[in-house]
């Protein structure tokens, strides 16, 4: 019962500021509605936590249009409990590599979609990556051009061999122009990062 009134606090909250100041209105079935889906989604999100590796690692490379590597990393990470985590605690890491590199036009491949939609939508997330989400989202401001994509699991393969490879480090790992031989072959078959063509 405690979790349900602290959990209505914030879309009521929420509702009475969007018919204040934006004079948009909810009906009481909707916010209800909405209030029972959110908690739903909690305790998916409790009961997804899974224990991470001491230091798991979040991944990313980029590449070219033509399948080179441009540059991978491997940013190891202490307890991330849930998967969405996970992925926007990446998604974050390669934005700031990007930057650090100079790529100015990139395209964000990611195989969470839950992130992803919350990174392409301009609405306020109150869920467990709210902050991540809110500085990717400033973050992306110093790029020329970047986009954010949902891809297949299948399709990020790349991905998954360079976060096993990375984790047989404890200590940032970046490869310019290279990245381990398994994740090279398997960049042929799908880009996660791309810089764009002028």
């Amino acid at each position: 019962m405690i979790k349900l009134f602290l959990v209505s606090l914030w879309p009521i909250w929420s509702h009475r500021n969007k018919r204040v100041h934006e004079n948009v209105s909810q009906s009481p079935t909707d916010l209800a509605s909405y209030i029972v889906n959110y908690i739903h989604e909690f305790d998916a999100t409790i009961d997804s936590q899974v224990s991470a590796p001491a230091h798991a690692p979040s991944t990313q490379y980029y590449s070219d249009f033509e399948g080179f590597i441009l540059a991978a990393s491997s940013v190891p990470h202490l307890h991330i409990l849930t998967p969405k985590i996970a992925e926007a605690v990446a998604c974050k890491q390669e934005m700031s590599l990007a930057l650090e590199l100079d790529f100015q036009k990139v395209i964000v491949e990611g195989d969470a979609l839950s992130v992803i939609k919350k990174i392409s939508v301009p609405s306020i997330d109150m869920l467990d990556t709210f902050a991540l989400v809110s500085n990717i989202k400033e973050t992306s401001k110093d790029f020329v051009a970047l986009s954010f994509c949902h891809v297949n699991r299948r399709r990020n393969e790349a991905a998954h061999l360079l976060a096993r490879e990375g984790r047989r480090f404890n200590f940032r790992r970046v490869w310019i122009e290279e990245a381990p031989k398994v994740v090279e072959v398997a960049v042929q078959k799908d880009c996660w990062w791309v810089d764009l063509r002028d």
